[in-house]
């Protein structure tokens, strides 16, 4: 294996780590909005039976 190779394999590998974490984060931000969406439905729903 050239170092060329071994470089293009480290940087692949390091790449993918670095893009996992904004995915989850990604990830959280949506989930956090989805929360505050059914929280949001769910007073509404209780302001209506009231």
């Amino acid at each position: 294996m050239t170092e060329e190779e071994l470089v293009r394999r480290v940087d692949a590998g390091v790449s993918a780590y670095l893009q996992q974490p904004l995915r989850t984060l990604e990830k959280v931000e949506q989930d956090c909005k989805h929360r505050q969406r059914e929280i949001a439905d769910a007073e509404g729903k209780a302001k209506q039976i009231r």
